[in-house]
């Protein structure tokens, strides 16, 4: 089962598990809402799923500069700084619900700013734990993370299109809102997290050069590489998210909740294997186990 030691022993670790747990089930009832906005004001399964073309560069270029972010600067004051962004951005997006502008450029815009947030404040979080817990308890702490993720990847879309089908979408946003403001306050109560230097090792490089040299280590490394390309394989294939408001909406001809049930119930699987996670810290044959 769960190794919940990280939980008990580390009082910051539970704060930013908190935390990370209610921002990430906030973001997932927004992204539900969100595919469900745009499915009303188009009817079209194409716009929705437009809103993966407009976040591709924006995740890239943030995922790579978050890196460099966490390997130079104070974790804690850049996951703060992301964290604020997207709060203020989620924010404007329950605006425009509520203005009924029910522009499809104003949200696609949104969106794109948020995807160059997420995966810096996800970067500079993810930097953290090792500080906070140890190189011990590592495993254990990921293992919880990936818990509070899956839990809140099956949640927060019912969640979504419950909220949506039962007092709209402005309120719905505000929830995001919410939980995001939960996510800010664990991060505030965080001591500061600078990047810890082992004897000897060298400076790490900054701005770009650290990106060119990031990509250089992942073409140097087949591992790293394959593990790569078997996750955008997986992202690009397996998530049919898209199709969810049309099929509730159209075929179905149920409610906005029924999309939000369809996303939700792909996560399921997941969130069996994080709670039988316990034994994966003892297994050595990392690839076969994979298999």
């Amino acid at each position: 089962m769960m190794d919940l030691t990280p939980l008990r022993q580390h009082p910051d670790f539970r704060r930013l598990w908190l935390g990370t747990a209610f921002s990430v089930l906030g973001f997932q009832v927004s992204a539900m809402a969100v595919s469900l906005q745009i499915f009303r004001i188009t009817g079209s399964t194409f716009a929705v799923g437009a809103v993966g073309l407009v976040s591709v560069l924006p995740l890239i270029f943030g995922g790579l500069w978050g890196g460099v972010l966490a390997d130079t600067r104070d974790r804690r004051c850049v996951a703060l700084a992301a964290s604020l962004g997207l709060w203020v951005l989620t924010g404007l997006i329950a605006a425009q619900a509520f203005l009924r502008l029910d522009s499809i450029a104003v949200l696609y815009g949104l969106i794109a700013l948020q995807s160059l947030l997420h995966p810096i404040n996800q970067a500079a979080r993810g930097a953290i734990i090792p500080n906070i817990v140890g190189l011990k308890r590592l495993p254990a702490a990921n293992a919880l993370n990936m818990s509070a993720s899956t839990v809140a990847l099956t949640l927060g879309p019912m969640l979504g299109g419950f909220l949506v089908a039962a007092v709209g979408y402005g309120w719905t946003y505000l929830v995001d809102v919410g939980t995001f403001t939960v996510g800010l306050w664990a991060l505030y109560r965080l001591p500061p997290q600078v990047p810890q230097q082992a004897e000897g090792e060298e400076q790490p490089t900054r701005g770009l050069s650290s990106v060119v040299e990031g990509l250089r280590f992942v073409r140097s490394s087949p591992v790293v590489a394959m593990t790569f390309m078997l996750d955008l394989c997986a992202m690009i294939t397996l998530f049919p998210q898209a199709l969810f408001p049309a099929m509730a909406l159209v075929v179905v001809g149920g409610s906005e909740a029924v999309a939000g049930l369809l996303s939700g119930t792909m996560t399921l699987g997941a969130f069996l294997g994080t709670v039988l996670s316990g034994r994966a810290v003892r297994v050595r044959a990392q690839g076969r186990a994979l298999t």
